[in-house]
């Protein structure tokens, strides 16, 4: 018994390396919302700006603070770092290969469909550049925080991910930090699971902001 326990181990753990080596692109698609959005009595709101201010680190000291393989985040561009979402690991928990969103697509994007969302069920009418009235109020949103990592186990592993947002309005409106973490077991990680991972988190975030933002 102990002899099938310890093939199977190991049979998770080259699974693992197999696909933890490697550089991984996944599509997130964007967040859709069924809000009513053209109700023109409903405050106005435009996202002026969303700030990527994550903080790279080259030899982190946990798997939830953002790190990048081949070559770390010190010879990562900064192109690379926007589009980073994540960490693969072996079955020891070692830092591998990557998970990144595809060219021409950014973390910063992510948070601006999802955010607006959010707003939108909250309660705003959410407008673009051109429909930016006297009365619009604007907002800034910064990205604290915004990374997958893997947490090896024995019996299982999992996939994490932590969004954190804070906002900066015209207006005397005010809303506090935003922030959701997700977590999802699997014997072993795919793309999908990274992918599923992102999503739920994003839906987490979504939901609250739409809780949290509501219109004064």
């Amino acid at each position: 018994m102990k002899k099938w326990l310890l093939l199977l181990a190991l049979a998770v753990t080259m699974t693992l390396q197999g696909c933890a080596t490697s550089r991984s692109v996944i599509d997130i698609p964007t967040t859709t919302t069924t809000a009513q959005v053209a109700n023109e009595s409903a405050p106005a709101l435009y996202i002026r700006d969303v700030t990527d201010a994550r903080e790279f680190q080259q030899e982190p000291p946990s798997a939830d603070i953002p790190s990048l393989g081949f070559g770390g985040a010190n010879a990562a561009t900064e192109d690379l770092k926007a589009r980073a979402i994540g960490r693969k690991r072996n079955g020891w928990g070692k830092a591998l290969g990557d998970v990144l969103l595809p060219e021409n697509t950014t973390v910063e994007q992510l948070v601006r469909d999802t955010a607006t969302a959010g707003f939108q069920e909250a309660g705003w009418r959410v407008v673009q550049t051109a429909n930016v009235a006297q009365d619009t109020t604007a907002v800034d949103i910064t990205i604290k925080q915004f990374w997958s990592w893997f947490q090896p186990g024995f019996w299982a592993v999992a996939t994490n991910a932590r969004i954190e947002t804070e906002f900066d309005f015209s207006s005397p409106y005010r809303l506090a930090p935003v922030v959701t973490e997700y977590e999802d077991h699997m014997q072993f990680v795919t793309d999908s699971d990274w992918q599923n991972t992102i999503q739920q988190a994003l839906a987490q975030y979504r939901d609250k902001l739409a809780r949290e933002a509501k219109p004064e």
